[in-house]
């Protein structure tokens, strides 16, 4: 089928499964470097099928159908699988779990414009972002489609949907106002003319060679890097954006090792090579191959062009390659591009009436530091079978002689308009020149520029004053929003937030009025005229709280670096008559020093330092202080630890040292992505530890987390934590005694008798017991999620409805509240996490393999669990210590036991921390003779055993609080504690631990019904045995 007879990505993606099934379409580099997972047309096209199949059972041939996916091989198979469907497919971001509140907002804004109908994600995202939803209906009755559970065979049962060229593909949401998203109709007919218009434009042909690292989730990644090489038959090697980010010398790897032809991406992609790639990484590089570096999606740099070819030049890279585009989603993606080959052409024109809309060209000569003049770098010739003008915004004619006015854009590849927003999509999509309806309905882009004699088109800014800054799209109305909301002090709908240019860098400004009440503080040295002269009985502006405040909010928010805050005197903004903010206008001003100005802020000036409290004295939103802004502990590495990272990350934010206050939130200096990965990446590297993001983004200062580096690291030096415990102790018993073999004790003929005549009441129990449960845990579940007190009432019922009675001892010693983070326990029975709920809800310690358990993920709604892998346990732990309201429960064992011979050593990860810890002692019993854990114990068995026998008591008995000894070592404390927990218990303190229960069930593999029970039995001998020592 030639490009003619298709109608739609489906006929295309078909035609290339048939006529080259076993070509490759993707490599994907699962770790961004060497681990490749190679995907041809024919692999892909099952997979689609497979997954489509699955939708149209579901019902979903025409609905919306959001994608979840983390860039790869499953992201294009989903969104292939949705137009196999003839669904509607809406790519969209995973929510960030830095920012989950912020992030689930966002999707849910989405998702319910949209109105989509299903999820289709993997089945580990669906796993962690069901539970989000638990309190928004609409969202938990979506149908959520684990896409990687669905078999090729289910391929078998698709039926083909007749598709047109007007039937919609997908809705690109744009990076509009949080409040307000806009989903952009593009349909089959709108991509198919703007990728062969790509592939004419960028010159592809089946011997190109794609290498591409933009996210999926946007029109660049997507149609630019993912449909547009299926259409042209060319294969593409993928990465994550976050593996690039984290190390920009792989995308030139990439390039190099699969002699990529054509790649590219934002502007501060370019500069970033530059910044980070050193001359001996770039010594092993070869970037001859590279014909096409496309450079778009933000304001071209002439001066990140001109250093990037000289950096590589010397590894093969020519200037010519460079392909500055212009686009917009929209108009699906491409818009304009130069000839291949051709290279970047600019022009230098007078930066003063530019800013008045005027073209003035100067001669081609740049001084460094002169501000008269701007170099402007042209943007290429419009696509083919597509007109372009540049029209004045305000009267819609035709602009004439080269002057700026708004770009605006007919052809087959402009969208239907905005989702459910037709009013808006009439003004957008379907205007017209006055005077000349025979042109026909064209596109304003929003966009302002001009268009020289050869065709070439410069923007220079935009109508719409949309901040673009590192490739992401940020509405000033959204951040004058978020400004507003931070503090008392800024006065509504008074805020203009801009971008200016700094060194060749698009730069945050936000200029904002104080409340008429307020008048500055004396200490300011910056006063604006009328306000110094205001009457005494007028408030002092607390200014360095406004901007700590400010900061915060729109570095949480938005992700973005605030350059300079200024707070100006009421009625100083410009406004329109009916009110609307004049940003052009405030820009003028401030660029002029023509504001009324009461305090200024400008980043990375080391202006003086407040406490943390004076923050939240003027926060709207103020939440109560976190326990993790200063640290509780201080470990001896903090101070050297806390320079180190106070040195990075003032070298990563081009800001002086003394500018960064250690005791002040890190989500106040406004770490962008690019930020924040580069930091993440030094950290993993110099201390050996993977740090949540969220770090970055919530109460955690510096300081903190240089003490929480050096407790993470207190181990081995190098933060390794899964330290083993340091040699061993004598064992009074043998290690065979502390776990069972049958679930039937060692006993008398007449007990096992009496178990057999048990049995017909147990299995009644049983039934009686799981619909009991069944009733009451997903009835009375979102009750339980109000309070603590009402969580602790559910799991207390919950137990009692299983079977389990649990008795405490020595209450008074336990404060939930006012004591030790940290409760540390023996492990005798799997469900003892369960039990201790009902004595006090706390954050549970799970292994990630246990937390894929069907009741523990039903419970996680109102459980805490941290759940830990071994390379992080201790960072999870630490951060549920200084971030829970509750107290984290671990058990240190790491393994269960029988409970009744026994305690293993206890491992030394969580006492190296150097937190108090309140040790629990556990003892269970029964009154039939059914054992409840065994070596071999399985969950679900352990489980059914409890619901069989009439009730398993817990008895738990709480000691005092356990400091660590300035003399001991976290193997010493734990062992103590571990000796401790055994007295109280009635037990024995041994030195065997996991790995010992480890090796002793492969030992006894296969085995199972030759192993003797001897445990009861030993255990009484050895009793007698101490009684006698203590006799004598």
């Amino acid at each position: 089928m030639n490009a003619a007879e298709q109608k739609s990505l489906v006929d295309v993606l078909r035609g290339r499964a048939r006529e080259t099934p076993d070509r490759l379409a993707f490599n994907f580099l699962l770790d961004g470097e060497s681990l490749e997972a190679p995907v041809t047309y024919a692999e892909l096209d099952a997979r689609a099928r497979a997954i489509g199949a699955v939708l149209q059972k579901k019902g979903l041939t025409g609905k919306p159908v959001v994608l979840l996916y983390a860039p790869g091989p499953e992201y294009i198979a989903g969104f292939f699988g949705c137009l196999y469907a003839g669904a509607i497919a809406v790519p969209a971001y995973p929510p960030n779990p830095s920012q989950i509140r912020l992030t689930v907002k966002k999707l849910q804004g989405i998702m319910k414009d949209a109105g989509c109908a299903a999820v289709l994600a993997t089945s580990d995202i669906v796993l962690r972002l069901k539970p989000l939803f638990l309190l928004s209906p609409s969202m938990w009755r979506l149908k959520w489609v684990p896409t990687d559970r669905v078999e090729d065979s289910a391929g078998d049962r698709w039926v083909e949907t007749e598709l047109t060229r007007d039937h919609l593909a997908f809705l690109q949401y744009t990076s509009g106002s949080t409040g307000e998203p806009k989903g952009v109709m593009l349909s089959h007919g709108n991509l198919l003319s703007n990728l062969e218009s790509i592939r004419i434009g960028f010159g592809y042909t089946p011997d190109s060679r794609g290498m591409v690292w933009l996210p999926p989730y946007h029109d660049m990644g997507l149609i630019g890097g993912i449909l547009c090489p299926i259409f042209t038959g060319f294969p593409v090697v993928l990465m994550s954006p976050i593996d690039f980010l984290t190390k920009p010398l792989r995308w030139l790897q990439a390039i190099s090792k699969y002699k990529a032809t054509v790649s590219g991406g934002p502007n501060f992609a370019y500069a970033l090579c530059v910044r980070k790639i050193s001359a001996e990484d770039r010594a092993s590089l070869d970037l001859s191959s590279w014909k096409v570096a496309f450079n778009g999606a933000e304001p071209i740099r002439n001066e990140v062009l001109e250093s990037f070819s000289q950096t590589f030049k010397g590894q093969g890279f020519k200037k010519e390659a460079f392909f500055p585009c212009y686009g917009l989603a929209e108009s699906a993606l491409f818009v304009t591009g130069i000839p291949p080959g051709r290279g970047a052409v600019s022009v230098v024109v007078d930066s003063a009436e530019l800013e008045k809309n005027k073209v003035v060209l100067r001669p081609d000569q740049s001084t460094p530091g002169d501000v008269s003049s701007k170099r402007l770098v042209g943007c290429g010739m419009s696509a083919v079978a597509q007109k372009m003008l540049i029209v004045n915004p305000d009267t819609c004619e035709i602009c004439t002689d080269g002057s700026i006015g708004e770009v605006w854009v007919s052809s087959a590849s402009v969208a239907k308009g905005y989702w459910k927003q037709e009013e808006r999509s009439e003004k957008t999509f379907r205007a017209r020149v006055k005077n000349q309806h025979g042109l026909g309905a064209f596109l304003r882009t929003g966009d302002l520029g001009f268009i020289t004699a050869s065709g070439e088109l410069y923007v220079t800014g935009r109508l719409k004053d949309l901040i673009i800054i590192r490739g992401r799209n940020h509405y000033p109305q959204d951040i004058e929003r978020t400004v507003e909301q931070a503090t008392h002090s800024v006065r509504p709908g008074c805020s203009a937030a801009f971008a200016i240019d700094v060194g060749g860098d698009e730069k945050l400004v936000v200029v904002s009025e104080v409340e008429r009440r307020f008048s500055p503080t004396a200490k300011r040295s910056i006063v604006g005229e009328g306000i110094k002269n205001e009457p005494e009985r007028l408030k002092e502006l607390d200014s360095e709280a406004v901007f700590q405040a400010i900061r915060k909010a729109v570095g949480h928010n938005h992700e973005i670096q605030i350059h300079e805050i200024v707070l100006v005197r009421a009625g100083s903004v410009p406004k329109t008559s009916s009110g609307k903010i004049r940003r052009s206008t405030t820009k003028q001003a401030y660029l002029s020093k023509e504001l009324h100005t009461v305090a200024t802020d400008l980043f990375g000036t080391g202006t003086p330092k407040r406490p943390l409290n004076a923050v939240n004295d003027s926060n709207k939103n103020s939440e109560a202080e976190s326990s993790n802004a200063l640290p509780r502990v201080l470990h001896e590495n903090q101070p050297g630890i806390e320079k180190e990272l106070r040195e990075k990350l003032a070298a990563a934010m081009n800001a002086p040292v003394d500018s960064l206050d250690v005791t002040q939130p890190m989500s106040s200096i406004g770490l962008d992505s690019l930020h924040l990965v580069e930091i993440g990446t030094y950290i993993q590297g110099r201390y050996g530890i993977d740090l949540s993001f969220e770090k970055f983004f919530g109460d955690t200062s510096i300081a903190a987390l240089a003490n929480e580096l050096a407790c993470l690291g207190a181990m081995s030096g190098g933060g390794n934590s899964s330290a083993k415990p340091v040699g061993k102790v004598p064992s009074p018993i043998p290690l065979r005694t502390m776990f069972e073999y049958s679930r039937l004790s060692a006993g008398e003929s007449w007990q096992q008798a009496l178990v057999a005549l048990y049995a017909p009441i147990g299995i009644a129990l049983v039934f009686a017991r799981i619909t009991a449960l069944l009733v009451w845990i997903p009835t009375f579940l979102p009750f339980a999620m109000i309070s603590r007190r009402l969580t602790q009432v559910y799991f207390k019922v919950t137990c009692f409805l299983a079977g389990m009675v649990v008795h405490v001892h020595n209450r008074a010693a336990f404060d939930p509240y006012n004591g030790p983070r940290i409760i540390v326990a023996n492990h005798p029975f799997t469900l003892d996490g369960a039990a201790w709920m009902a004595v006090s809800p706390s954050a549970l310690v799970v292994a990630d393999k246990l937390s894929k358990n069907a009741f523990y993920r039903l419970f996680s709604f109102v459980a805490r669990f941290v759940v830990v892998q071994q390379k992080d346990t201790l960072p999870k732990l630490y951060e549920a210590v200084n971030t829970s309201d509750r107290p984290v429960v671990c058990f240190p064992e790491g393994c269960t036991t029988n409970g009744i011979a026994g305690v293993l050593r206890y491992h030394p990860f969580l006492f190296s921390l150097g937190i108090p810890v309140h040790p629990v002692a556990i003892r269970l019993r029964r009154p039939v003779p059914i054992v409840h854990s065994l070596l071999w114990n399985n969950y679900y068995a352990d489980l059914f055993w409890q619901l069989f026998v009439p009730f398993t008591a817990f008895e738990m008995t709480l000691l005092p609080p356990q400091s660590k000894r300035p003399d001991e070592s976290a193997q010493e404390f734990a062992d103590r504690v571990q000796r401790l927990t055994a007295k109280a218990g009635g037990l024995v303190p041994v030195g065997y631990d996991a790995d010992d229960k480890t090796r002793l069930r492969n030992k006894t593999k296969g085995k199972k019904k030759a192993v003797v029970p001897v445990t009861a039995t030993y255990k009484v001998r050895w009793n007698k045995d101490q009684d006698k020592k203590k006799a004598a």
